[in-house]
């Protein structure tokens, strides 16, 4: 896989933004700070897949005043190769907003990269969040919102944020006693209405199951022209501390019901898909030349493995779960980010939900029996919940899905600061389970490291 002059070119400096000595070089060297502030570090809080270079990087900046307070932020690094040329260079500290930082879209000298904040992203139009005047207009306009318009100032804090892409922010109300809030998501143009196809469809099946609590968050407020729903919050309730199993048994009989549910309409997610997915992140691996041994093993038996899938039956699925996206309430279990729900095969839930499993257990340093035991718990809750022929999962396409899902995740966390020793275990024991032979069908499926149960308790 050799790489083009333009590549290399390409790749080289994008190696300078992954490398936080040099990326602190970079930030000293373009962005103006207000008076008294100085850059203190910088850590490499993310990189990942974006068009059309392929790249993209999450900056941590800390910041240090003179009179000893500091300040850390998010700063982007994306792909200037539209031809545009912007100069803003002064970076803008706002500690009560929703970003820490603002006011920055500048170009290196001699670079197709730009260095920029949430509220400059040129796809994703974030003014009527970042702005309190236009958010209090918009609330007050959406009679599920007014209680929050009333008094109060709007606290609105960043959830996450994917450059281009999407951007999730929870706000609340400093008058409101309760200690409610919502949710809203900004979506890139053409999202909105895909996301909401999904949650309508899925939302009324879950709660006709009278087996399961099952509740997914109820949308407020649609703001077409600025690409946002906006959905209510849940409150935490936390699960008791004698039942350590209480969550992963929950979520096996949550992705039970997902995929027990009628997907017409979806969009369809294949075995194919799954391994082009991977192949970003080991391709932008390779590109930044930080593709360890392992990971390249592991793509090899990937695309093995995935030749010798036959077909089978597909339903319905999250294609991002892991246990983050359940939430324990006061009425039972719910579950969130819906806009990923697709058509394919299950043991991609599956793969995925254990895989996040391993990669947590990996980097609090635990051993294999502590994932072990929990992936038990999952998916003995899951075969509990699903029944009938079709509802046995694969053990080798759980085992492929499983794999991939390591794989992305090792790179994933490789490139960022002060977790590459537990990206490179992952990819470790993920390439223990190859040597592993599972019966197709159900059956226990196990690996040199981890056990993956997929039967039902007698």
């Amino acid at each position: 896989m050799a790489m083009s002059n333009a590549e290399t070119s390409m790749a080289t400096h994008w190696k300078v933004s992954i490398d936080a000595t040099q990326a602190v070089a970079m930030a000293r060297r373009c962005i103006e700070l207000p008076q008294g502030w100085k850059i203190q570090s910088v850590r490499i809080a993310r990189v990942y897949p974006a068009r059309p270079v392929g790249i993209g990087v999450q900056w941590e900046l800390r910041l240090r005043h003179s009179d000893g307070r500091t300040l850390a932020g998010h700063v982007y690094v994306s792909s200037a190769r539209d031809g545009r040329r912007p100069g803003r260079n002064r970076l803008r500290v706002a500690p009560q907003g929703p970003f820490a930082f603002g006011g920055l879209s500048v170009c290196p000298e001699n670079s197709d990269a730009l260095l920029h904040t949430p509220d400059c992203d040129d796809r994703l139009d974030l003014r009527h969040m970042t702005s309190p005047a236009a958010l209090r207009r918009r609330m007050e306009n959406s009679p599920e919102l007014s209680w929050m318009a009333n008094g109060g100032v709007l606290r609105r804090r960043c959830l996450s944020y994917r450059p281009r892409r999407r951007c999730t922010l929870a706000v609340s109300s400093s008058s409101d006693s309760a200690e409610r809030f919502v949710v809203a998501k900004v979506l890139r143009s053409g999202n909105l209405e895909r996301a909401l196809t999904a949650h309508r469809r899925l939302e009324p099946q879950l709660r006709r199951r009278r087996d399961l609590r099952i509740t997914t968050p109820a949308v407020v407020a649609i703001w077409p022209d600025a690409h946002t729903v906006v959905f209510e919050g849940l409150l935490q309730r936390p699960a008791p501390s004698s039942r350590s199993d209480t969550t992963a048994q929950a979520a096996g009989r949550i992705l039970a019901a997902i995929h027990a549910s009628e997907g017409s309409g979806l969009p369809a997610f294949t075995s194919e898909d799954e391994l082009y997915a991977t192949w970003r992140w080991v391709e932008l691996a390779r590109q930044l030349d930080r593709l360890p041994p392992a990971a390249m093993k592991l793509w090899i038996w990937l695309q093995t493995a995935r030749a010798r899938m036959a077909p089978r039956r597909a339903c319905v699925i999250h294609r991002d779960y892991y246990d983050e996206q359940i939430v324990q309430t006061s009425n039972g279990w719910a579950v969130v980010d819906l806009d990923t729900l697709a058509v394919g095969d299950p043991e991609q839930d599956i793969g995925n939900y254990i895989g996040h499993t391993i990669w947590t257990a990996t980097l609090a340093g635990k051993g294999a029996g502590s994932a072990q035991l929990w992936c038990e718990c999952f998916t003995e809750g899951y075969a509990d919940a699903r029944r009938g022929a079709d509802a046995v999962p694969d053990a080798r396409r759980v085992r492929f899905y499983l794999v991939s899902s390591l794989l992305r995740l090792g790179i994933i966390h490789g490139l960022r600061t002060g977790a590459e020793d537990s990206a490179a275990r992952l990819h470790e024991r993920a390439l223990s389970m190859l040597d592993a032979a599972p019966r197709s069908g159900g059956g226990r499926a196990r690996g040199a490291d981890d056990t993956i149960v997929l039967r039902r308790k007698p």
